[in-house]
C-alpha cells in the first residue's frame, strides 16, 4: 500500500507560490502535517494490529479508490492519454476495480488485499534487486540496496503464499514503515525550515 502511496507523492503537482518565501512557509507547515499524518496513521497500525487487521478490507478499498480517482482526475486534466508511455489512468481504473472489489467481499477480501500487495512487494523487490545489481555493476556500494530488494521479495512472496496468515504481520510493517516515512517528511520539513531561515538572514 505503501508503494501506491509514494507513486501519488510523486505525481502530486508542485504548488505555484507567488515567491520562494511564500512557497518555503507552506512547504515546511504541509511537511509537518504530512509526518503527523503518517505517524498517527503509523502508531495506530503499529500497537493495534489485530483491531485494525478486523477493519483493514474497509481501510484498503478507501484508499484504492482514493488513489484511483485521484490518478483518473490527473489523467484526463493532463491529458495523459495522449502518449502511449503514460500509465496513469490506466492505474487509476485498475485502482478503483480492486477498490470495489475488497469493498464488496469485505471481510474475505484477504486473499486479494494479499495478492495485490505481494504483487506490489514482488514488483518493488525486483526494482530494488535490479538497481543492486547495477550498483555492483558499476563497483558502488550496493549491500543495503540488495538486503532491501530480498526482504521485498520475501515478503511479498509470503503473502502471495498465504494472505491471511501473513497479512497481520504486514499491517505491523506497514505501521513501522510510515513511522519511518514521518520522520524523513519532518526532517525534510526542517532542512527546508533552515534554509528559510538562511535566506532572511542573507536578505
Amino acid at each position: 500500500m505503501s508503494e501506491i502511496f509514494e507513486r501519488l507523492m510523486e505525481r502530486a503537482p508542485t504548488p505555484s507560490a507567488h515567491t520562494k518565501k511564500t512557497y518555503q512557509l507552506s512547504s515546511v507547515k504541509n511537511g509537518c502535517i504530512a509526518a503527523m499524518i503518517f505517524a498517527g496513521i503509523g502508531s495506530l497500525l503499529l500497537f493495534w494490529p489485530e483491531q485494525i487487521y478486523e477493519i483493514f478490507p474497509y481501510i484498503a478499498s478507501s484508499f484504492l479508490l482514493f488513489a484511483g480517482s485521484f490518478d483518473i482526475f490527473r489523467g484526463i486534466k493532463t491529458r495523459e492519454y495522449a502518449s502511449e508511455e503514460t500509465k496513469v489512468l490506466a492505474n487509476g481504473i485498475v485502482y478503483i476495480i480492486l477498490g470495489f472489489a475488497i469493498l464488496y467481499h469485505r471481510k474475505n477480501s484477504d486473499h486479494i488485499i494479499g495478492a495485490l500487495w505481494g504483487i506490489l512487494g514482488v514488483l518493488k523487490g525486483s526494482e530494488e534487486l535490479n538497481s543492486a545489481l547495477h550498483k555492483a555493476y558499476l563497483k558502488k556500494p550496493f549491500g543495503k540496496k540488495l538486503i532491501r530488494a530480498l526482504v521485498e521479495l520475501l515478503l511479498g512472496i509470503l503473502l502471495l503464499i498465504d494472505a491471511p496468515a501473513a497479512l497481520q504481520h504486514h499491517i505491523f510493517l506497514l505501521g513501522v514503515e510510515l513511522l519511518l516515512v514521518g520522520w524523513r517528511i519532518l526532517q525534510d520539513a526542517k532542512l527546508l525550515k533552515q534554509q528559510k531561515n538562511n535566506c532572511i538572514i542573507e536578505n
